[in-house]
């Protein structure tokens, strides 16, 4: 019984670890001057907007367009970041990641 609750304790801790380094995972993705920078959180969320002068005085129609693209970046390197993490978590304890498929596979809201 000790050595289930020590298995249970410790993939419980991983999770924990887990979600902590997600939770605070931010991507600073940028234009190519980088005058346009978006800070971006594991949810696809803007957490964060810089703005150069040189962004500023490109027009408000330019400057909306190169907000987007550079979010639209930031959104797309986040989750490849979130992707990493997450299977090199699984890649370094196959217990947890038997035990997150199960639960995923119990899920009712899955994708068909």
């Amino acid at each position: 019984m000790g050595d289930v609750r020590t298995t249970v304790e410790e993939q419980l801790g991983a999770v924990t670890e887990l979600r902590a380094t997600l939770g605070s995972l931010v991507i600073a993705a940028s234009n190519a001057d980088h005058s346009v920078v978006v800070h971006v959180d594991t949810n696809g969320r803007v957490a964060g907007l810089e703005l150069s002068p040189e962004a500023v005085g490109r027009g408000h129609e330019l400057l909306a367009e190169e907000i987007m693209h550079v979010m639209w970046a930031g959104q797309w390197q986040v989750t490849a970041q979130v992707e990493q993490v997450v299977r090199d978590a699984l890649s370094n304890d196959p217990e947890l990641a038997r035990t997150i498929r199960r639960a995923y596979d119990l899920r009712d809201d899955r994708p068909l």
